[in-house]
């Protein structure tokens, strides 16, 4: 398992280095259709959500977490992960 602080920094990387903006769900209003609509293919997703971190944390099964060299990666990794 990873520490709070290696979460963090994890997800300010994929932040930076990926492109893909963090959504943090305890955001309350109204939210662009395009961060919350599930049929938007991969690569037109511009964020992504706490669940889809998990996801990916998922994908590497208690092995160590390798960052995601573009967002086409990061996302089959959520897939996996699910």
């Amino acid at each position: 398992m990873i520490s709070e602080e290696e979460k963090l920094n994890l997800i300010k990387k994929i932040e930076e280095q990926i492109g893909l903006q963090f959504l943090n769900e305890s955001i309350s209003g109204n939210l662009c259709l395009i961060n919350n609509n599930q049929e938007l293919r991969n690569e037109f997703k511009q964020s992504f959500t706490e669940m889809d971190f998990r996801n990916f944390l998922k994908s590497f099964q208690n092995k160590n977490v390798e960052f995601p060299g573009d967002a086409l990666t990061f996302w089959k990794l959520v897939e996996k992960g699910k």
